[in-house]
């Protein structure tokens, strides 16, 4: 681990700190960094490396979209089968998950049924908002 590397994991270390100290604040991130004579931005930045790092570390890992399967029976694809009208989800096969609902923020959708944890969904969620 180089100077740099390990200067850096000093400054998530501190900002780590600063945003739990925050969050026990009770106050508004503004109020919180106005009191403490530092930066919304660099607040911000540094909370969304620390979320970043947590999902990185947590071993999650980003898949390549599955392509389309026809099914030999129909002839059309199986991705149709759980197709809103007027959506075009061509990484939706039918056969491996059954979509009861879809959640669109910004360019993302999450689908997800009764077996979806609400955990996740919130997870998912939160790092969405963080993303954007």
């Amino acid at each position: 681990m180089n100077t740099n590397e390990v200067a850096q994991q000093i400054r998530l270390k501190e900002w780590s700190n600063i945003i739990q100290n925050r969050i026990q604040s009770g106050m508004s991130v503004q109020d919180f960094c106005r009191s403490n004579g530092l930066s919304t931005d660099s607040f911000y930045y540094y909370q969304r490396k620390l979320r970043i790092r947590i999902i990185e570390d947590s071993g999650f890992v980003e898949l390549p979209p599955v392509p389309a399967q026809t099914n030999a029976d129909s002839g059309s694809s199986t991705e149709e089968c759980n197709k809103p009208e007027g959506s075009k989800r061509p990484d939706q096969i039918c056969d491996r998950f059954s979509t009861e609902m879809i959640i669109r923020t910004g360019d993302a959708e999450i689908c997800i049924n009764r077996s979806t944890p609400k955990s996740l969904i919130s997870e998912v969620l939160e790092v969405l908002k963080d993303a954007e």
